[in-house]
C-alpha cells in the first residue's frame, strides 16, 4: 500500500469541501466547514459510530503526520 501523503490529504479534503458547496449551495469555507461537521455527526448517529471518537483518532493522526 503507497502512503497518503499530506499533499494528497489536503487535495481530497478540498474536493470534498467544493462538493458540499456546490450541494449546500454556500460559499463561504467556515460556514462550509461547520455545516458539513455537522452533517457527519448526524451521520454517524445514524449508523451507530462515535463521532468524537473518531475526531480524537483522526487528530492522533494528523499530529503524527504533521511531525513527520
Amino acid at each position: 500500500m503507497i502512503p497518503v501523503t499530506v499533499d494528497t490529504r489536503r487535495a481530497r479534503a478540498q474536493a470534498t469541501i467544493d462538493a458540499y458547496c456546490r450541494c449546500a449551495n454556500e460559499v463561504p469555507y467556515n460556514e462550509v466547514l461547520i455545516d458539513l461537521l455537522t452533517d457527519l455527526m448526524h451521520w454517524t448517529d445514524g449508523n451507530g459510530l462515535d463521532f468524537k471518537h473518531a475526531v480524537d483518532h483522526a487528530e492522533f493522526h494528523h499530529d503524527a503526520e504533521v511531525q513527520s
